[in-house]
């Protein structure tokens, strides 16, 4: 519940932002969209600040973040299968765009190997707000 509460309260106080996908990717068994430089930044900036106040103990909750912004698109490959997806897909222009307003709470479904939603949360389209930035705007 204070997780919940936290990113409501973190959601509302954060805008959303148009962000892009421009080139295809991998890690060493995954093969992903990977976004433009300007949605890396405002990502690691937006994971960053939710972070910071995040309110329980990270290691004790096993808290994961990926400063990475990416659209997987398969995983569990081998070094061959992703080798010959970049082969088939080298001669295609990568340029995916949507506006991202919300952070969606998901949970693995170990039965069919996919993640389903939980919750949505949208984002209130205000200016990023910092606490310290308000508490100093009064000097």
């Amino acid at each position: 519940n204070k997780v919940i509460i936290y990113l409501e309260a973190f959601c509302l106080s954060s805008s959303f932002k148009d962000i892009s996908f421009i080139s295809l990717d991998s890690f060493p068994s995954t093969l992903y969209l990977g976004a433009s430089s300007d949605t890396h930044e405002w990502f690691k900036a937006l994971v960053k600040r939710f972070s910071k106040h995040f309110p329980l103990n990270k290691t004790t909750c096993k808290f994961k973040t990926t400063i990475i912004p990416h659209i997987t698109i398969g995983r569990d490959l081998d070094a061959l299968r992703i080798t010959r997806a970049c082969y088939l897909f080298e001669n295609q222009k990568v340029d995916f765009a949507f506006q991202c307003n919300r952070v969606t709470i998901r949970k693995l479904n170990p039965t069919v190997g996919q993640y389903e939603a939980l919750s949505h949360h949208l984002f209130g389209n205000k200016t990023d707000l910092y606490l310290e930035d308000q508490q100093l705007s009064l000097f």
